[in-house]
């Protein structure tokens, strides 16, 4: 098969110079992504700290005695569940200010 000419001229082709070109935007700052993962990090770390300590605590028990475990537990974990708490209610209450300036 012929290929036949097509029935109209191609559009003009258009030069822009680099200072009619607009900068992009990006849709999220550097800052803002960085907050984010330093955030999201310390949540990461306080949970894995929290899970080590559980795990570690199961661990323990056949070299001491259970009692032992306990009274560590009860000294430990309630500081390691404030800690995570208060990182997670840090992490979600200031994304949920930022939604609502968005919003207004």
């Amino acid at each position: 098969m012929t290929q036949q000419p097509p029935d109209e001229d191609p559009p003009p082709v258009v030069y822009i110079s680099p200072r009619q070109l607009k900068p992009v935007r990006t849709p999220y700052s550097v800052r803002e992504v960085s907050t984010e993962l330093v955030r999201a990090s310390l949540a990461l770390l306080s949970l894995f700290l929290l899970i080590a300590t559980v795990v570690l605590a199961w661990l323990s028990v056949g070299d001491q005695e259970w009692a032992d475990a306990e009274k560590w537990l009860q000294i430990v974990l309630p500081a390691e569940t404030a800690i995570l708490g208060s990182a997670l209610g840090f992490y979600f209450g200031d994304r949920r200010r930022g939604k609502d300036k968005k919003d207004d």
